[in-house]
Formats: structure tokens, sequence, C-alpha cells
């Protein structure tokens, strides 16, 4: 929810707008008129609504990664690893499957654990039900991903 305050103080009157970016992180910023702090906030609210906040305010780049692009370098970074042939490459298939297309940014908690919950319902290959141990390598993986991409 964003809010417009008059602040005033000893060196005169600011008009305050306050909202989050799409990032959840809160936003202050101070205008001399009012109109001008009603033009600013209208602007960020058009812009949330529409999906172009990036565009418009210059957010990070790091923000807008596709998770293919991760699964990418992931791939292309770890391939070397004993056990990337034999388990690591399914799981990373597996997980493309899901949140392909989506950019980093806008995957939640919800969605890591919608995840999990399908992983754990899912079958083996041999029609046997999936251990909570493999569901959490299956995790494991993602965190690892996840952690390799905030660096």
């Amino acid at each position: 929810m964003a809010t417009i305050r008059k602040r005033s103080s000893k060196k005169g009157v600011v008009w305050q707008i306050d909202y989050r970016d799409p990032q959840g992180k809160r936003v202050m910023k101070c205008f001399p008129k009012k109109v001008d702090a009603e033009a600013y906030l209208g602007k960020v609210m058009a812009t949330k609504r529409e999906g172009r906040y990036h565009d418009v305010f210059d957010v990070r780049q790091e923000t807008q990664v596709v998770f293919d692009e991760l699964a990418a370098r992931y791939e292309e970074n770890f391939k070397e690893q004993r056990s990337f042939k034999g388990f690591k490459s399914h799981v990373i298939r597996d997980l493309k499957e899901v949140f392909g297309g989506r950019r980093l940014s806008r995957i939640t908690y919800l969605d890591l654990e919608t995840y999990r919950n399908r992983r754990k319902t899912t079958p083996t290959k041999a029609g046997k039900p999936r251990t909570d141990a493999s569901v959490n390598r299956d995790m494991a993986i993602l965190g690892h991903m996840l952690s390799k991409a905030v660096e």
C-alpha cells in the first residue's frame, strides 16, 4: 500500500511517499510539492501494475535472470562433479520443467514448497513412493543453484 504524507520541519514542508518495490523493500522519497509526489507515486504504481518496474526504475539487472540461464550456467560450471551425470542432471531437468522461463526474482517460497510437495507425491521409476531423503537431496541442489546465483 502506498501513501503520501505531509511532513513539516524547521526547514519547511515536504511531501513524503512511502511504497514497497517488487522485491518487498520499503522505499520512501520526499518532494517539495504535493503534485510532484502524486505524479511520481502514480508512475510507480502504474509500472508495478504493468510489470515494467525493472525497465523504468533501473532495478539491478541481476534480478532479471531467468531460471533457464541459471540452470545452463550451473550445468556448465558443475558438470565435472562425480554426481552430476548420475543424479544432478536429472534433477536439473525436472527443475527446468517447473521453473523454466521464470525470473529468479519471481520464484517465491510458496513455489518452492509446491515443488517439494509435488516431488513427494511423484513415484520413482520403480513405482515406489519417493522418500523424504531423496526430496531433500533435490531441494539441496535447488538451494545450491540459488545460492550460487546470489554469489
